[in-house]
């Protein structure tokens, strides 16, 4: 119930790192960046970027968990098998 409830939680927080139009975080970025100076056009560039690489690590993330998680469930399937036929 632990691991649920702290992978509930961790979603919720990689969640509001996203730049999503929900979470209202694009906007409030891009015009922080104005701000402090940078141009409209420039702003949006560099929201974009970050919005591509945020969404490139959430993927990475996601399939490097799902690949730890079957290489999890692999192991202790042999180390079941393993300790029955001896």
């Amino acid at each position: 119930m632990v691991e649920i409830s702290s992978a509930s939680h961790g979603m919720i927080f990689g969640g509001s790192l996203m730049l999503v139009a929900m979470v209202d975080s694009r906007t409030l970025l891009k015009w922080t960046l104005v701000g402090k100076g940078r141009t409209e056009a420039a702003a949006e560039r560099q929201v974009g970027r970050a919005s591509i690489g945020l969404g490139v690590g959430a993927v990475v993330t996601a399939v490097v968990g799902l690949i730890v998680r079957r290489l999890r469930v692999g192991l202790s399937l042999a180390n079941g098998f393993e300790k029955k036929v001896r």
